[in-house]
């Protein structure tokens, strides 16, 4: 995607972020000083993920190409520092958005190469973030797949407590500052409201957690809330493990648990005992998610290996046919196929047994 599509999002004397999670989602925004001569403060990102997602997202970081990309960009990071070109900024800026489509852990990163833009920081200090997150990776993966990918919610503090004792190459002691209590807006990622990183026309939205770029249309709009202001602790950090340490309290806090999708085979977090088999990520190239996609796959399953669901299809096409035949009128088929899906999920929900279920079908094709 080459960078002379992207405009510039206008940054001013500072760049900061604010990450809040409540009992379900984690929200993030990265934000700058604003134009008014208010002293007010102007979003240029915000998104909201589900619980677990900023450390599950982070375990499929491509780092390495990160790396790659900054090494291919060095002298636009180099000029960035002290000038540079307006061509020179934007192509720091696509390394800025390819690390909010990785996870959103790598929020860090993005202020230090916005920092950059301002002058503030240099290339050095890139490079200095881009090995911490190395350092970090490797711990952060073993906490998301040894310690959270467990049946046992209980007792998490101990637990995580404990492994810092006995395992400190694994564990670091969750340490943050700069928290403060205040609101933070809940904006349910309502893709009409628009920030400067998102540069795409206002046909498509990159807002999910994959970065997947889908074509919103009127019939496949999504339905959002309005927005609303939430009250909370809220982190400002610069520091990858902080942030990381900040997220890991607050899923020990609400006893969240990690579970591997059985769709997309990629980690998630849930917080109930038994927790969905499938996570809210976004399939690649459209607008369903793994949980939509894995719910389908799963009846589609259960159609072809229970007699019952056999039955009710076969039976579908028996009363469908009688329609071309006259048999039946539309009227008196959708009443009995409303019947039937009815019995059907009365069936899966174990309502009614699978006897029941096809002694009803078969009645109805005798009569």
């Amino acid at each position: 995607m080459a960078a002379s599509m992207f405009q510039l999002p206008e940054t001013k004397n500072r760049v900061w972020i604010n990450v809040c999670v409540d009992h379900k989602t984690e929200i993030y925004e990265l934000l700058t000083e604003s134009e008014e001569p208010d002293g007010s403060v102007k979003c240029l990102w915000h998104q909201e993920y589900p619980l677990g997602m900023g450390l599950a997202d982070f375990q499929y970081a491509n780092l390495i190409h990160l790396e790659e990309m900054i090494t291919e960009f060095r002298a636009d990071f180099e000029a960035c520092s002290v000038d540079g070109d307006e061509l020179a900024h934007k192509r720091v800026f696509f390394v800025c958005r390819y690390c909010l489509f990785q996870s959103p852990l790598m929020v860090p990163m993005v202020v230090c190469m916005e920092q950059l833009r301002l002058h503030q920081k240099t290339l050095e200090d890139v490079l200095s973030m881009l090995e911490e997150y190395k350092a970090l990776f490797p711990k952060l993966h073993h906490i998301a797949h040894d310690f959270f990918m467990t049946d046992k919610a209980n007792n998490m503090a101990e637990r995580y407590w404990n492994c810092t004792a006995s395992d400190p190459e694994h564990f670091f002691s969750l340490e943050y500052a700069t928290i403060r209590c205040g609101r933070i807006q809940k904006l349910y990622n309502n893709p009409d409201i628009r920030f400067s990183y998102d540069l795409f026309p206002r046909t498509v939205s990159y807002k999910d957690v994959q970065g997947v770029l889908i074509e919103i249309t009127p019939e496949n709009k999504p339905e959002v809330k309005a927005p609303e202001i939430v009250f909370g602790e809220i982190l400002n950090t610069e520091s990858p493990q902080m942030l990381a340490s900040f997220l890991i309290s607050r899923y020990i806090e609400k006893s969240m648990r990690m579970k591997r999708c059985k769709f997309c085979q990629k980690l998630f977090g849930v917080t109930t005992e038994r927790g969905p088999s499938y996570c809210s990520r976004r399939l690649g190239g459209s607008s369903k998610t793994c949980r939509e996609a894995g719910s389908l796959r799963l009846y589609e399953q259960k159609m072809m290996e229970d007699p019952a669901l056999r039955e009710y299809k076969k039976s579908y096409k028996t009363h469908n046919a009688r329609i071309r035949r006259g048999q039946m009128t539309r009227e008196e088929f959708d009443a009995w196929a409303e019947d039937a899906r009815t019995k059907r999920d009365q069936f899966l929900s174990e309502q009614i047994d699978r006897e029941e279920f096809i002694t009803w079908l078969n009645q109805d094709i005798r009569n």
